[in-house]
């Protein structure tokens, strides 16, 4: 499972999409109704291109449950749908997994990163949300391509 990251700079970017509480061992037979309800929402007022975003809240990398948003990005005046959330992911470092190709390597190098990664490394988790992105390329029918985990990543204090 080892993989080494890349690290990014990212800009803020205001995502919006639908919310909710999974409990762990639920999420990968829950989570797609999010995502169905958005790609059936979608497009969202302000939608910027066609990328998703998975967006874990701060600090719940290794919790139980995942507090979840199925998201793209919009616009920053753009209004919400009802019933939707957004998330402003504010401006930050980044460990960048990326090449992943099927949704069981994603969720797979989420324990990995908790269990391995990050112990050996010299961050630690920024205290604002994590998020996967799954790219143009990515066919959420067939549950394969185009995905990378983002992990907001402070220097370890000494």
């Amino acid at each position: 499972m080892a993989r080494n990251p890349s690290f990014v700079e990212r800009p803020a970017m205001r995502l919006a999409g639908f919310h909710a509480k999974h409990p762990d061992t639920r999420f990968a037979k829950q989570s797609p109704n999010q995502w169905a309800r958005l790609m059936g929402a979608s497009p969202l007022p302000g939608q910027c291109n066609d990328v998703g975003y998975g967006v874990r809240y701060a600090d719940q990398i290794d919790q139980p449950y995942l507090d979840y948003i199925a998201a793209v990005e919009v616009a920053a005046a753009a209004p919400l749908l009802p019933g939707s959330t957004e998330v402003t992911l504010p401006a930050g470092s980044y460990a960048v997994f990326d090449g992943f190709e099927q949704l069981a390597e994603l969720r797979a190098a989420w324990g990995w990163i908790a269990a391995d990664w990050l112990p050996a490394a010299p961050f630690t988790v920024a205290p604002v949300p994590a998020f996967e992105r799954y790219g143009e390329g990515f066919d959420p029918l067939l549950g394969r391509g185009d995905m990378s985990i983002w992990l907001p990543v402070i220097p370890r204090a000494r």
